[in-house]
């Protein structure tokens, strides 16, 4: 789950998605992998001490930075302690190795994402993932924001599977939505 911009509402969107897929009975975990603005830990009440920086770092277990929620079958790997600069951990080599392990534990595999904006950490890890979905937020993100980053997924070789719209107030935004996914 990755974004244009800052403040579009993917890490809220990349929660809520983990909870229905637990709901749904499946093991979901969610990673945050926004390594320079980690959020995920915030909005469940966890601790941000090991992570998924350490697993790449460090080489940290995942026993070891794998923390329950309080709702059945939804575990978070928070971002974890970085101490260096987040491209340089999402650009190790020991990412895909990392990666293999989380998706070995669970039956679904969310990754909150920074935004495009940010930095290339985004379009690295969509590397890593099956599909990449992208937030915009209604009133903020503008359409050549989301296509810029949608071509840069795609140009990449990475699928872009589709979008999720927030803070949507009315019936007509519906047709922004449409037009950015017909697109992709």
């Amino acid at each position: 789950i990755a974004s244009a911009n800052r403040a579009e509402g993917r890490t809220t969107t990349a929660l809520h998605l983990a909870i229905a897929c637990a709901r749904e009975k499946k093991r979901t975990l969610l990673v945050d992998a926004d390594l320079r603005n980690p959020s995920v830990h915030a909005l469940v009440g966890l601790r941000l001490d090991k992570g998924l920086s350490d697993m790449i770092n460090d080489g940290a277990k995942l026993d070891s930075v794998l923390q329950p929620t309080g709702i059945a079958r939804l575990s978070v790997v928070t971002a974890g302690s970085a101490t260096v600069d987040s491209s340089v951990i999402i650009d190790s080599p020991n990412l895909p190795d990392v990666f293999k392990s989380l998706r070995a534990n669970c039956d679904v595999l969310i990754v909150d994402a920074p935004s495009f904006a940010t930095s290339d950490d985004a379009l690295i890890l969509a590397g890593q993932a099956q599909a990449l979905v992208l937030v915009a937020k209604e009133g903020m993100t503008s359409t050549s924001d989301v296509q810029q980053a949608a071509r840069r997924a795609t140009a990449a070789g990475y699928k872009v599977c589709g979008g999720v719209l927030t803070e949507h107030v009315n019936r007509w935004t519906f047709s922004w939505l449409r037009r950015f996914l017909l697109w992709t």
